[in-house]
Order: structure tokens, then sequence, then C-alpha cells
């Protein structure tokens, strides 16, 4: 796992279309405006603002289904097939609004810490 670990930050890092890391505050912006755009018929429009969440997460939600050869999940999670990318971002935004001395480290360290405390693999 240590040598995916730094791959999947990568293609993270890459589906944002930015090449320096963004911090978890800067991220928390991002995903605030994706859950302004959930309506309650299910949908959900994300504008400009909340693309890099929403972008991020599609890949954190792919990379999680990813096993590897020993059988356990790339990313340490185990989100489960019916766990919506809304729903993922809903609780990287509570364990940032919960540990607010680590937003300034990179997001793609504290959303996964967030959603292996979430998810965690049995």
């Amino acid at each position: 796992m240590t040598k995916i670990l730094p791959v999947a930050v990568a293609v993270l890092l890459a589906a944002s279309g930015n090449v320096s890391a963004e911090t978890a505050l800067q991220a928390t912006a991002s995903c605030r405006e994706v859950v302004k755009g959930l309506r309650s018929d299910g949908q959900i429009a994300v504008g400009p603002a909340g693309q890099f969440c929403w972008g991020a997460f599609d890949v954190l939600q792919k990379m999680s289904r990813i096993i590897n050869t020993s059988s356990s999940p790339v990313l340490g999670m185990c989100p489960g097939e019916k766990v919506t990318r809304s729903q993922m971002i809903l609780v990287f935004l509570k364990y940032a609004d919960n540990n607010p001395a680590l937003l300034h480290d990179d997001f793609p360290f504290i959303a996964l810490r967030a959603l292996q405390e979430a998810f965690p693999c049995k």
C-alpha cells in the first residue's frame, strides 16, 4: 500500500488541474459549494467553485474500489457501493470542522484520513 498511496495522491492532484497541493482549508470552500448545490430531489448542481471538490472526490470514490494484490483496498477505506460522492464530501467537511488544526495540511491526506475513519475496512 505504501507504494500505491503516492500514486493515488498524484492522481488526485492531477484530477484537480492544480500542480500544487490544495490545503484542506481551500478544499473545504469548494466542497461547501457542492453542498449548496444539493437538491431535495437528489440531483446536484455543481457550479464552477465546486468543481475542484467534485472532481477530487470522484477520483477518491473510484480509487476506493481498487483492490491491491493482498485483497486490501488501495486507499485503506471501504465506503461500500451505496455510499455516494456527496456523502463522502459531507464526511470530509465534518472531519474538517472537527479538526481545524489540520486545515493547513494537504487536502488529499486529510480527505483520506476522514474517509478511512468514517469507512474502515473490516
